[in-house]
């Protein structure tokens, strides 16, 4: 995403405790490849919640309207489509490679 779209924000959206962020991220080193970390400790909400949704965005100073949430969650996706976002549904790797490869052709929900 960064190489192809850099002045996208990317944003980190996920019900972790700050005990698994911190051991996902000494495993994996991936919490700088997100302008924005916002994962539910930090944010004090929990996803799907409206309220979560609505705390993201104050987290990242800005409001959701062109935003794209990406999850392997069904129920998730669907809160996120009541909220106004855009979604894609991303299972599985192959899912996920498809769907950013899709809406960087589309350049849906990134303008």
């Amino acid at each position: 995403m960064r190489r192809h779209r850099p002045d996208l924000l990317l944003v980190l959206a996920n019900n972790e405790a700050a005990r698994w962020d911190a051991v996902k991220e000494r495993a994996h080193g991936h919490l700088a490849l997100f302008d924005v970390v916002a994962s539910s400790w930090r944010v004090g909400q929990v996803k799907p919640t409206p309220a979560f949704f609505a705390a993201v965005a104050r987290h990242c100073g800005r409001p959701l309207d062109d935003a794209v949430m990406v999850d392997d969650n069904p129920e998730v996706i669907a809160a996120a489509r009541q909220q106004g976002l855009g979604v894609l549904l991303a299972d599985t790797p192959a899912a996920l490679a498809a769907g950013v490869a899709g809406l960087l052709r589309a350049g849906a929900g990134m303008e």
